[in-house]
């Protein structure tokens, strides 16, 4: 039986790590986004879109069915030994492709560097599922995160420092390409390392437990498929209906949006456990769903409303003049993160309680909506436009896994509770003014507060579970009079 104490470390390790390593990588592309023309950072993340949805692809995922079994046997040799044997296999396979292409088509020799780089990158970096989040499974499952983590800070932390050191010259997006790959190479090492003198794993092949592993993941397979397909079609389309400029002021706005995820990612870990343990004793779970879908709503507008209302100011800040533009399109996308706050934990519900199957046409629904309003809105309102299709798309995903979450779920939600107080902010915002980013950010977050707790969003055995999930029951029990 694993302690409440070590599910909490584990959680604020994962927690911890991610936050600071968005932090740090937002530092880092604000000061290459100064280096780089617009064009240029187009073009790179044109191409990192491009060698992402291909690494999805390949990686055929595996994963979290090798989580799933070796939590079990605790298999770890054959199971992610099999599974590291083939995905290095396809990744060179797709290098081998991929450059009988780029030799046959008419691109820049830039542009060829970056595929290759982007290509080198799948085997490294732990922001891909092939290799990096395969070689962690031991952690995963025998939750103790804090190693990888750390790892990935690591990576973090070699980015900036070396980003740090660039300067605007005519190689300077190949030389940011180069620091972009490098960074994760000790990393992945370290890992092979630790696992082959501390964990004491031996990378075996065994046809059988890969051909089992393959045939359990076909039906995640198709889920993840569609998702990056969704996830990097913008990009895809921009760059070619439009050009890499609007790559570039798109792309700006979307890592200022995409990394919030990982909060209602830390949520769904926190609280998720709670769910599967009630469903498995059969006890009824509307009570957690309803305070899980109130957490995120009111976090996600909180991140939504400061993105929305700053928007021109956070560009500014963090990217410079030259991406100024980007806020219309950053103002669309941050009121996507309300949905997709949502989304991401309904997903994760229905897969608990075996209905999966709507994750798949949720993920079909997503690609008729936006692939066709693409083709049709980006030639007129370019990157404005794709922002604005993906809000209505994941709007209407809400609104599909939301019907189908009611026929088995009462939400216990006031409506007009949050409906109130989220127009009592709203006009706030608005009307507020000081002239000062600074100031203006802290007596806004100090009357979200305010208005949280007069608006009572939360219930006071509610807070109490947030409490509980910090390990912080005694702060509790002090403050539970404001509540």
């Amino acid at each position: 039986m694993v302690s409440k104490t070590k599910i909490r470390n584990n959680i604020f390790f994962i927690s911890f790590g991610q936050v600071i390593s968005f932090l740090l990588n937002i530092i880092t592309f604000g000061i290459v986004a100064r280096v780089l023309e617009v064009e240029a950072f187009g073009k790179f993340n044109y191409a990192l879109a491009i060698i992402g949805f291909s690494a999805k692809i390949i990686d055929l995922g595996l994963n979290p069915i090798i989580l799933r079994e070796t939590t079990k046997n605790k298999n770890y040799n054959e199971y992610v030994g099999s599974a590291f044997y083939l995905k290095t296999t396809l990744i060179g396979l797709f290098f081998v492709i991929l450059n009988v292409y780029l030799w046959l088509d008419n691109i820049g020799i830039e542009e060829k560097v970056l595929f290759n780089l982007f290509t080198l990158n799948i085997f490294f970096s732990g922001k891909y599922t092939n290799i990096r989040e395969l070689l962690i499974t031991p952690y995963k499952a025998t939750i103790n995160m804090n190693i990888p983590m750390l790892l990935i800070l690591l990576d973090s932390v070699l980015l900036l420092g070396f980003t740090a050191l660039l300067r605007a010259n005519r190689y300077a997006l190949i030389q940011f390409t180069v620091i972009y790959v490098a960074s994760n190479i000790p990393s992945t090492f370290i890992l092979l390392y630790l696992l082959k003198a501390k964990q004491k794993i031996k990378f075996v092949f065994n046809s059988g437990v890969l051909l089992k592993v393959i045939k359990m993941s076909l039906p995640v397979y198709g889920y993840v498929i569609l998702m990056i397909i969704f996830g990097q079609s913008d990009i895809i389309l921009l760059r070619t209906i439009n050009n890499n400029y609007a790559v570039g002021l798109y792309s700006s706005a979307v890592r200022l949006t995409n990394p919030f995820i990982i909060f209602a990612s830390a949520i769904t870990s926190t609280f998720f456990p709670i769910i599967v343990k009630k469903k498995e004793d059969r006890q009824n779970i509307d009570a957690n769903i309803s305070f899980i879908v109130s957490l995120l709503i009111m976090l996600s507008f909180i991140i939504f409303i400061f993105l929305f209302f700053h928007s021109q100011e956070i560009i500014l800040l963090v990217f410079g003049s030259k991406f100024l533009f980007a806020s219309k399109a950053l103002r669309f996308l941050s009121v996507s993160l309300i949905f997709s706050f949502l989304n991401f934990f309904l997903i994760d519900l229905f897969t608990a309680v075996g209905k999966q199957k709507l994750n798949f046409v949720y993920g079909i629904l997503l690609n008729l909506i936006s692939l066709p309003a693409y083709i049709f809105v980006l030639p007129v309102y370019s990157y404005v436009g794709a922002g604005a299709v993906k809000l209505i798309s994941v709007v209407v995903g809400t609104i599909f896994l939301v019907l189908f979450l009611l026929r088995f779920v009462k939400l216990k939600i006031s409506l007009l509770r949050f409906m109130g107080w989220a127009l009592a902010n709203l006009a706030f915002f608005y009307l507020f003014d000081t002239g000062n980013l600074i100031l203006s950010l802290f007596i806004e977050f100090i009357f979200i507060l305010f208005t949280i707790l007069v608006f009572k969003l939360l219930s006071k055995e509610e807070w109490e579970m947030i409490f509980k999930a910090m390990n912080q029951e005694k702060l509790f029990s002090k403050l539970k009079g404001f509540f």
